[in-house]
């Protein structure tokens, strides 16, 4: 996939670690098959925000814009002990939004990168990749 900013403001930088994919769904859609396969693979839903929902709370309005923050305590604890910052990465997150132009997007921190950057082995990378494979299966 070719870096570039979904939301159309002219750059081809994404930020670093981040992958964003197109999908043909709408965000609400979206949402609902990022639950359903969480559910599916055994892992917790811990919270969904609404960010553009919050905003609306307050009078601003921006694209329809979610977190879904997910992953597995059995999974997690582990790294975390083992790599305490890995705490501000953690649980998984996807971020799902419309772009300006209505199109909508799944985006997530790579877990080469997070494995990267927190000098994780093969084996506890491992644990990362599940939110690639959730984000590849719903974008479709």
């Amino acid at each position: 996939m070719t870096p570039h900013d979904p939301r159309g403001n002219g750059s081809t930088d994404a930020p670093p670690g981040v992958v964003t994919l197109e999908s043909r769904d709408g965000v609400d859609e979206l949402l609902r098959r990022v639950v359903a396969r969480v559910q599916s693979l055994g892992l917790d839903i811990f919270t969904v925000i609404d960010h553009s929902g919050e905003a609306d709370e307050v009078g601003l309005t921006m694209p329809d814009t979610k977190v879904i923050m997910f992953g597995n305590p059995r999974g997690g604890t582990p790294l975390m002990l083992a790599h305490p910052l890995i705490a501000l990465d953690l649980p998984l997150k996807l971020l799902i939004w419309a772009g300006d132009d209505g199109r909508a997007f799944l985006s997530y921190n790579a877990p080469g990168y997070l494995s990267e950057r927190f000098d994780l082995s093969s084996r506890e990378a491992e644990a990362l990749r599940v939110v690639e494979d959730i984000a590849r299966v719903v974008a479709d």
